[in-house]
């Protein structure tokens, strides 16, 4: 499987925040912090998250089944060290085509 997101030219403003959320994270974060941070919706950012995985650009874990909190467990997701890479030159490459143009202010909201 190719480890490129393709032409970096079709790459959409979601996956650029998406990818500034994981690179503004300080540790592995689960997908309603990315949700929080976007403000895009959870369709969007869980289809790139998939689409990232499978590039081998972030890994998930899911979290260890805890009985006494009653929720899911939740998947965290963390950048590997060639994602982070790649992600930089991308979103590099989104602001030398479009400066700051639609991007959110995702760096102060990610966690």
């Amino acid at each position: 499987m190719s480890d490129s997101l393709g032409d970096l030219q079709k790459v959409r403003l979601p996956t650029v925040e998406v990818l500034r959320a994981l690179l503004a994270a300080a540790r592995p974060v689960y997908g309603f912090e990315i949700i929080r941070a976007t403000d895009l919706s959870t369709m969007t950012v869980y289809s790139i998250l998939t689409k990232l995985r499978r590039l081998g650009w972030i890994t998930s874990e899911r979290e260890a089944v805890n009985v006494v909190v009653h929720r899911t467990p939740r998947e965290f997701h963390q950048l590997t060290a060639g994602g982070a890479t790649k992600a930089l030159a991308v979103v590099d490459q989104w602001r030398a085509r479009h400066g700051d143009d639609g991007l959110s202010d995702v760096d102060r909201r990610a966690a």
